[in-house]
């Protein structure tokens, strides 16, 4: 009777504890838009500008294209000494693991050159708008 109860108890923390961090994430998500809206709604029944700053903040600051270049060889790096250590423990089956964080700096790398050239790209058609 002892083992069925740990393992049921085990079984319901495993699949439902992620089920319940989401949940609270996505419930305290609510509550701040919800938190938001009410401000604004209580700015317009007083009859006080809305700033615009409002409506454009999505919650995540944006990140810099150098932030982005040092995320991504951070994760490259981690990714490689990963791949070293498991390779120096003999577990040259868990390689691939390393991958991971490898792929996810590649991914920022990749972030940061689109970025990049996306500045360049305003930077010079600012620059061109001046000249006319």
């Amino acid at each position: 009777m002892d083992h069925n109860v740990i393992e049921i108890t085990g079984i319901i923390a495993v699949f439902g504890m992620p089920v319940l961090i989401a949940l609270i994430v996505m419930l305290y998500i609510s509550k701040q838009k919800r938190d938001k809206y009410h401000m604004i709604e209580t700015m317009v029944k007083n009859g006080q500008p809305v700033p615009d700053y409002i409506f454009k903040d999505n919650g995540a600051p944006e990140e810099s294209s150098m932030q982005m270049l040092r995320n991504g060889l951070i994760y490259i790096a981690i990714g490689i000494g990963l791949a070293i250590a498991l390779w120096g423990f003999g577990l040259n089956d868990a390689i691939g693991i390393a991958s991971i964080p490898a792929l996810v700096g590649c991914a920022y790398l990749v972030a940061y050159f689109v970025a990049r050239g996306k500045e360049k790209a305003q930077t010079g058609k600012s620059e061109s708008d001046n000249t006319h």
